[in-house]
């Protein structure tokens, strides 16, 4: 709200006007062609500018766009494009229905993909790309540019400094990625202040805290329902879809599941990763910690309380599956596992 309310709304209020043309060579071509008596043409596609010009048009950059030359409708001279190019900003601004080539894919309806549901950027675009994005939508279709915005904070280095390749003060990404996985560094930055806007100094440490306070927590609970489960040659088809356990660590840890996904949900829903993540690794160390751990003499030879056994199973089952959906978007990797191995659908 504070970027909302403060930062971006001030970049409104107190925005100077702004000249999209530029003085360069590299860039879109001003679409513009001005006679000297003051008649000026703009096409709207490229087939206008073909029937005004006489020609074939094969390339809208320069030069070649600048020998295409029209005759003015006014005065019967020959005229030529003005000779500025696009602020490059103006590109970016229109990425939302450019990267679709609307408005000329016919199959494309402006309202089915614009404004796009969620978009992502650091703070330093609140002034560039949001602006841009908001002046354009609105000029063009008098709409707000975007329906939902993440406005991360910038990842520094380990020290608190600018990454920089010369002071070595981060860890190689790709190392991280072979060492401790794609899900370990999605869960420590879409679980970090980052997500609110705010800057965070990367370090490995970081990537080893996901591994050990959630990610292995997680793997030892599948991992035991899946060895004891092979033991007791457990399947959940065999069991009634409707069964209700009257086990207390049952009904405590499939109450906690049912509000778990409820306020999951709505945090995601709301693009609050952070949130989300918060209540999911609590979650799973207390699935661990109190329901795994007191639930160990129900499974196994020595386990004589059939029925009881089977509660265990099919509660334990239902809890990894439904966690492993809630994962999904943040951990896929992990989630995709777990979801395909127990339920033997694709995905």
């Amino acid at each position: 709200k504070h970027f909302k309310n403060g930062r971006f709304l001030k970049s409104l209020e107190n925005a100077p006007d702004w000249n999209i043309s530029r003085n360069r060579y590299w860039g879109s071509p001003v679409p513009v062609w001005e006679c000297e008596c003051g008649e000026r043409f703009v096409p709207g596609s490229i087939k206008e500018l073909e029937d005004a010009a006489g020609r074939k048009v094969t390339d809208l950059h320069k030069p070649e766009i600048d020998e295409v030359t029209i005759t003015c409708q006014k005065c019967s001279k020959s005229v030529k494009r003005v000779s500025e190019v696009l602020d490059s900003w103006i590109e970016a601004g229109s990425a939302s229905f450019a990267e679709r080539h609307y408005p000329f894919n016919a199959s494309e309806k402006l309202e089915d993909f614009f404004p796009p549901d969620y978009i992502a950027e650091y703070t330093g675009q609140i002034r560039a790309w949001f602006y841009i994005l908001h002046v354009i939508g609105a000029a063009l279709y008098d709409t707000p540019a975007f329906k939902n915005v993440n406005v991360t904070g910038v990842v520094m280095g380990s020290d608190g400094k600018k990454m920089s390749k010369n002071l070595g003060n981060y860890p190689d990404p790709k190392e991280m990625l072979e060492k401790y996985g794609g899900d370990a560094l999605r869960l420590y930055l879409m679980g970090s202040p980052v997500m609110n806007g705010e800057d965070i100094d990367i370090s490995e440490d970081n990537y080893k805290i996901q591994v050990r306070g959630m990610l292995l927590i997680l793997w030892n609970c599948y991992n035991f329902f899946v060895s004891y489960a092979m033991v007791d040659k457990w399947e959940h088809e065999s069991e009634d879809k409707n069964f209700e356990s009257k086990n207390v660590l049952d009904v405590w840890i499939l109450s906690l599941l049912h509000n778990l996904i409820l306020s999951v949900t709505e945090d995601l829903n709301a693009y609050d990763t952070v949130a989300a993540i918060t209540k999911l690794e609590k979650f799973v160390n207390e699935f661990s910690t109190w329901y795994i751990r007191r639930s160990r003499d129900r499974v196994g030879p020595s386990a004589e309380n059939v029925e009881d056994r089977n509660a265990f199973y099919w509660t334990c089952e239902h809890v990894l599956v439904s966690v492993s959906k809630l994962l999904a978007p943040v951990t896929p990797f992990i989630a995709e596992e777990i979801f395909r191995n127990l339920t033997g659908k694709e995905s």
